[in-house]
């Protein structure tokens, strides 16, 4: 009886915990959407669309760089597979700096049973312009992981010079260039002149960890990068994960509202969280997702969270 009673007293707290835990996500969920119902935001340019000057997967030929390295002992398929998810099925050239290597970490059950086996390509290649602009020949579109400031303006130039139409450049910065106002302007007027549509996302601290961990947060390219160090961040909150990165750069490639833009991505609040959980809740697919946080938007829902804030304290004095 005693056994029959302590198991009993378990379920019931358990119960109670997790309606607690499910009534506390309802009012999150119910309080995201009264935030971004109050933003001017819209999906019309993050749906691919036929019209324009941007026609449907106008990039059928994508190469990324980054994401193989045998000088670091690193390798990752995320993003080829993610691209592979998204129709980039005509190729998608690796580069990296051993064939041998990229081919044996990239190339697994997951992606000969998939299909991507068929259509990704292997290239070797040095960080000099000229190396680099040869490795892109035959590509229109290129994603690279890791650069850093310093090999940026090499990259661009051997973007320029190649037959690449579409760069996104995803770039590690030290904490003493992780300030307001890095935009990289010579370098985005380079591209544009030359008629390269461009993308840079500027990063900080990584860490290896699966998607949806942890919350994180994406700014305009002339605010500082976000960081741990505010103050609203959730409690055992971690650096910017890996995948989260990666999944921004695989759905930037071909979301016109991203072309010719600088942002910055760090770790997130708890108020990215709730909006996250908002968004995942609705089933909105990642490419929404990712579209709708690229810009200003979580700044204005922020403004607008703070006023709520300011209401809400008001209300309860009076």
């Amino acid at each position: 009886l005693f056994k029959k009673l302590f198991f009993f007293v378990i379920l019931v707290a358990s119960a109670s915990v997790g309606s607690y835990k499910l009534n506390g996500n309802y009012a999150k969920i119910s309080r995201a959407k009264i935030l971004l119902a109050s933003t001017s935001t819209s999906v019309a340019d993050i749906i691919p669309t036929s019209s324009g000057n941007v026609p449907v997967r106008e990039f059928k030929k994508v190469a990324i760089s980054g994401f193989a390295s045998s000088s670091n002992n690193f390798a990752d398929n995320f993003v080829p597979l993610s691209l592979f998810a998204k129709d980039f099925t005509e190729s998608i050239k690796v580069l990296t700096d051993n064939v041998k290597f990229a081919r044996k970490r990239l190339v697994s059950p997951a992606t000969v049973y998939s299909g991507l086996a068929d259509v990704i390509l292997f290239e070797e290649f040095d960080t000099n312009e000229d190396s680099i602009s040869n490795a892109l020949q035959g590509t229109d579109a290129w994603i690279a992981f890791n650069v850093t400031s310093s090999l940026l303006p090499i990259f661009a130039a051997a973007a320029v010079k190649s037959s690449v139409k579409r760069v996104v450049f995803a770039v590690q910065l030290q904490n003493d260039e992780s300030g307001p106002d890095v935009c990289f302007s010579p370098i985005c007027e380079q591209l544009s002149a030359a008629g390269v549509l461009y993308t840079i996302v500027k990063y900080g601290e990584l860490r290896p960890m699966g998607e949806g961990k942890y919350p994180y947060r994406i700014v305009r390219g002339a605010l500082p990068i976000p960081s741990l160090t505010r103050s609203n961040s959730p409690v055992g909150s971690f650096p910017l994960s890996t995948q989260d990165l990666y999944r921004v750069l695989a759905e930037a490639v071909d979301l016109p509202k991203t072309y010719n833009n600088v942002y910055g991505i760090g770790p997130g609040t708890t108020l990215d969280s709730e909006i996250l959980i908002y968004m995942k809740s609705q089933g909105w697919p990642e490419r929404i997702q990712v579209g709708l946080l690229m810009g200003d938007m979580m700044e204005k829902i922020e403004q607008k969270y703070e006023a709520l804030l300011r209401g809400q304290r008001s209300a309860a004095e009076s």
